[in-house]
């Protein structure tokens, strides 16, 4: 009987041995797609310690989220993303900004409309927006526009005749003066068409 007494003391003062033994626990930090990022064993009431933050193309670290297994003492902690949004500015002729947007990661920004100023065309825009992976600064393009010109005499006939860019200076074809008549100028001023 005292063996047996012996025996349960024994087996109990174990028990309450292992029993006051703290628990540990597995902690995983995992990122989005379930790739582990750091592991540790250690008891549930200590701080726990992130890695880095992790960083995921066209989004941006949100927080961490834990979810706790005490029936197998497992902590796993998972990172949480959102889309990244970018700014895409949109500059006009003198390079005043027409319109800023905010864009999604990959998605198309939705341009403005633009007025040309006088004397020039609209012809588009500096860079691609389709696609669009960071702030992003985006520039009107204009070309000047383009005149014919032409240079006719007193009687209708044709002399001359050029293209000529908004505001440049046409040249004036050569005029001999006739036997009666000495050229004195021409009818309309061509310095800046």
């Amino acid at each position: 009987m005292k063996n047996l007494i012996k025996l349960f003391l024994i087996f109990g003062f174990m028990f309450i041995l292992v029993g006051c033994q703290p628990r540990l626990y597995t902690i995983q930090f995992l990122d989005w797609d379930g790739t582990l990022l750091q592991e540790t064993l250690q008891e549930a009431a200590e701080d726990i310690f992130a890695p880095n933050e992790p960083t995921r193309e066209g989004y941006v670290f949100v927080e961490w989220l834990e979810v706790r297994d005490d029936e197998n003492y497992t902590i796993t902690i998972t990172a949480q993303y959102e889309v990244a949004n970018y700014t895409v500015t949109f500059k006009g002729f003198d390079g005043e900004i027409l319109q800023e947007v905010s864009v999604l990661h990959n998605q198309a920004a939705t341009p403005p409309e633009v007025s040309a100023p006088n004397g020039y065309d609209f012809v588009g825009w500096d860079t691609s927006f389709s696609q669009v992976t960071s702030d992003l600064e985006v520039l009107a393009e204009f070309e000047k526009e383009s005149y014919l010109v032409r240079f006719f005499d007193d009687e209708g006939t044709l002399l001359k005749e050029q293209q000529v860019e908004f505001e440049e200076a046409a040249t004036a074809p050569s005029v001999l003066d006739r036997e009666v008549e000495e050229f004195s100028h021409w009818d309309t001023d061509y310095s800046s068409v």
